[in-house]
C-alpha cells in the first residue's frame, strides 16, 4: 500500500507498507512484536540477512525505493519518520525532502486517510 498526503504547507508525506508475512515459512512471521527497530548486538553472531525481520525491513525499503521511483513522489529523496509493524504489515512513514509543486498537487490525491 502506498498512501500520499500533501499538507497545506506543501509538505509531502507518505505511508508505505508491505505484508509482514512475505518470505516467511508457513506465511507467518517468525517473531511477533509491536514494532520498532530490531534489538541491537547481543552475543549472537548472526550475519546480515539471517534474521527474518531484518530481511523484511530490507524488502520494505527496497520496495519503497521502487515505488518512489515509479511514481516520482519524492524526487529529491525522503526522511524516514517512523517504521513500525502492525498485526500483518510492515509500515514506513516518511516525508519528502522537497516541497510539493503545483503539478504534484494535481497528480497526487490526498489518500492518506485523514
Amino acid at each position: 500500500m502506498f498512501a500520499t498526503m500533501i499538507k497545506d504547507t506543501n509538505q509531502k508525506v507518505f505511508n508505505f507498507s508491505i505484508s509482514a508475512n512475505q518470505g516467511t515459512a508457513g506465511g507467518k512471521p517468525e517473531h511477533g512484536g509491536t514494532g520498532g527497530p530490531p534489538p541491537k548486538g547481543g552475543n549472537k553472531s548472526k550475519t546480515k540477512g539471517d534474521d527474518p525481520k531484518e530481511r523484511l525491513l530490507d524488502e520494505l525499503f527496497a520496495q519503497l525505493e521502487t515505488k518512489l521511483s515509479e511514481t516520482g513522489f519524492c524526487r529529491e529523496g525522503y526522511t524516514e519518520i517512523d517504521t513500525y509493524e502492525s498485526s500483518s504489515r510492515l509500515h514506513i512513514l516518511g516525508t519528502c525532502n522537497e516541497a510539493a509543486t503545483p503539478e504534484d498537487i494535481r497528480q497526487f490525491a490526498n489518500n492518506y486517510g485523514y
